[in-house]
């Protein structure tokens, strides 16, 4: 906390979100949906296209496979040397 009462923080994890083809996300998604040093959440064609409607979102996720919901990009959130290593082949998206 500063003088004048302001809490700050150190940013102690890499956090990104990346852009890329729907094969190579999938592949980043199914290959860390198990390891527990990185969190990943996957955005979809599929979700953009409801606009808020979440729990249509969440009956639709059930009952589909990540290809038919078609990934457009993903968040990684870890320690920095390793995000750095598994995302040399995406883009940032902005």
């Amino acid at each position: 906390m500063d003088k004048d009462g302001v809490r700050h923080a150190g940013i102690k994890n890499s956090t990104v979100l990346l852009k890329g083809g729907s094969g190579q996300i999938s592949k980043l998604a199914q290959q860390l949906s198990g390891d527990e040093t990185v969190t990943s959440v996957v955005f979809t064609a599929k979700g953009q296209s409801l606009n808020n409607r979440f729990e249509e979102y969440e009956t639709i996720i059930m009952n589909n496979t990540l290809e038919v919901l078609k990934p457009v990009g993903i968040t990684l959130s870890g320690e920095d040397e390793l995000i750095r290593g598994l995302t040399k082949k995406f883009s940032l998206l902005q």
